[in-house]
């Protein structure tokens, strides 16, 4: 059952007792409302504590291979669509003809760490860099990219490590883009 009140904003005095009456509301009534989520629904919410993981991986089963894991990273998911404009003339507007979706383009960003403040991450980062250089494509686990854009598999389109962006000698900040892929079954007809 949700619970939503609406007061209109206030000034002066007004306002301070309003504002004391919501604090006893919160405090009192409204402190034993406990609203259980699920992991993936803590994914899906922007502001959620809980750890936003990718896996990429080089094999469909994640269980085998190599496995990179980035916790808590940040996901940009950008769609695009090829469209060809006409302008006419004596006409406002143009003419829009729909040709193709684009592939995602996925931004992965995020840091590499390295626990305690003595130390630079260079196996770590090594270890990111010869993975993303493989040049075919990766399996990613994702709630967010499965479970909303149906990605599932993807390639290496550019990785960033800006030490120009580093503010502690054991964090590398990093920004890898990615596009989507997908298995393509051709019709070949003699």
């Amino acid at each position: 059952m949700a619970i939503r009140i609406l007061i209109p904003s206030r000034t002066g005095a007004e306002s301070a007792v309003v504002s004391a009456i919501k604090e006893k509301l919160y405090r009192t009534a409204l402190s034993d409302i406990v609203i259980e989520t699920t992991n993936e629904e803590k994914l899906l919410n922007e502001r959620s504590q809980t750890i936003n993981e990718v896996i990429l991986h080089e094999n469909v089963n994640p269980q085998s291979g190599v496995n990179v894991v980035f916790d808590d990273c940040k996901i940009d998911v950008v769609l695009e669509k090829k469209i060809e404009t006409t302008e006419l003339v004596n006409r406002n507007g143009s003419v829009k003809e729909y040709i193709y979706t684009k592939d995602y383009t996925i931004t992965l960003k995020g840091t590499i760490r390295k626990e305690g403040v003595q130390g630079f991450p260079y196996e770590d980062l090594w270890f990111l860099q010869q993975i993303l250089a493989i040049n075919k494509k990766m399996y990613v686990s994702s709630k967010f990219l499965n479970g909303i854009y149906d990605i599932t598999q993807v390639v290496v389109k550019k990785v960033d490590f800006m030490q120009s962006g580093m503010n502690y000698f054991n964090v590398m900040p990093y920004t890898i883009t990615l596009w989507s892929d997908m298995d393509y079954d051709f019709l070949v007809e003699d």
